[in-house]
């Protein structure tokens, strides 16, 4: 069911989430790189944008619910997937997700968040190529400098925490080498959605678990993934109009769960205006698992 935005104001006097909008404004991600900008899309990346652009206008002139129910296979994004956490790029939608995996979070919540994973059965930790978060954490490096710090990081906590660790190259990853095309947020606080590789069909985007993050994180995340997509890295911001929006997907096991949330993170996308839309998807746990 499609949640109806208010037109009430929110009180944005609160400070943590000020800090969060002013820790992704103030990063840039001009620098977002190992990425070659003279790359020409190929065919095959031309054609995905263009399938991704046919999708969203079918979001745009309905709802994400409307639009998934005509996807006989989307409830196998609600499969376990791959036991490994990756970053919530939407070149690398496997297994969980968090910014840069967990390259944000404080260290001091690091143990209890480890404990998180191997209590959802996650056994990998992975990297990958141009990382905003890399680039954040690392500030006053260059970006090929903070990957390879990153990786050598969450390589050394992999082997300290027992986790297995693969890095994901440029080459892998399901978004052109030169730049963000993400136009939507998947913010998953159900849990639930772990893998959305195995629809047909879903616009890439961004994937944002707050189950296992935490809320003050995951709203960090998507005040990150929207400094990306209107950022000068993003090969689609041009794209992004009042008419047809950058969607911020809520799953959720209640609408009041999408009412709270969708509240809280209206703080965050105020400053974008009517470029930004709610929509979400209510997750009948049950329903799913009778269906398995």
């Amino acid at each position: 069911m499609e949640m109806k935005n208010d037109n009430h104001p929110f009180d944005n006097g609160d400070q943590e989430l000020e800090e969060v909008k002013k820790i992704a404004t103030d990063v840039d991600y001009s620098v977002d790189a190992p990425v070659n900008h003279d790359h020409k899309l190929t065919p095959k990346e031309e054609n995905k944008l263009v399938i991704d652009d046919e999708n969203l206008k079918e979001i745009y002139h309905s709802s994400f619910v409307e639009y998934v129910s005509k996807i006989p296979d989307f409830i196998l994004a609600f499969g376990e997937g791959e036991k490994c956490l990756c970053c919530m790029d939407e070149g690398t939608p496997w297994g969980r997700h968090g910014a840069g995996g967990f390259l944000l979070l404080p260290e001091e919540q690091l143990k209890s968040f480890f404990e998180k994973l191997h209590e959802a059965g996650i056994t990998e930790l992975t990297s990958h190529d141009g990382c905003g978060a890399a680039g954040l954490k690392y500030s006053g490096l260059s970006q090929i400098e903070a990957d390879a710090m990153a990786a050598d990081y969450i390589k050394k906590i992999a082997k300290e925490n027992n986790f297995k660790y693969r890095h994901i190259s440029a080459e892998e990853m399901k978004r052109p080498p030169n730049g963000h095309i993400a136009r939507v947020a998947y913010f998953d606080c159900s849990g639930k959605f772990r893998n959305p590789m195995a629809v047909n069909g879903l616009p890439r985007g961004f994937i944002i678990g707050e189950e296992l993050e935490g809320q003050e994180a995951a709203d960090n995340d998507i005040a990150i993934a929207l400094k990306i997509a209107f950022g000068p890295h993003s090969l689609v911001k041009s794209k992004l109009t009042k008419d047809e929006p950058f969607i911020i997907v809520i799953m959720a096991e209640s609408e009041k769960q999408v009412t709270e949330t969708q509240n809280r993170l209206k703080k965050i996308t105020e400053p974008y205006g009517d470029l930004v839309k709610f929509d979400n998807f209510i997750v009948d746990v049950q329903d799913f698992d009778q269906k398995k």
